[in-house]
């Protein structure tokens, strides 16, 4: 399985991000699904860092975001620059998912 759908299905069955401190969130999952995490930790983590930078960048005052990486420029995905997959209208599913989670609950 890979990260985004294990990360999808770990929120649908009632995980969830915790985000203290803010810019090292942290991922509370049912733990029938810990296995399956640990074996794709790398691109889990990386999908709670770009969140992160996301949130912050979404907390930030002014006009709506585009919620990018830094330095990221291309003509694929808006917020990382990966080249898209036909159907993939403007992020690639990392950074679908990473804006889902940073756009949550926003205090």
């Amino acid at each position: 399985m890979n990260a985004v759908v294990i990360l999808t299905e770990a929120l649908a069955r009632g995980g969830k991000v915790v985000w203290d401190p803010p810019d090292r969130p942290r991922l509370l999952a049912p733990p029938r699904l810990h296995q399956a995490i640990k074996a794709d930790r790398g691109t889990v983590k990386e999908i709670l860092r770009r969140a992160a930078t996301f949130r912050e960048q979404a907390r930030t005052p002014g006009p709506w975001p585009y919620l990018t990486l830094p330095g990221v420029e291309g003509d694929g995905c808006i917020s990382c620059g990966v080249p898209l997959s036909p159907g993939q209208r403007y992020r690639c599913p990392v950074c679908e998912l990473a804006v889902k989670l940073a756009l949550e609950e926003i205090p």
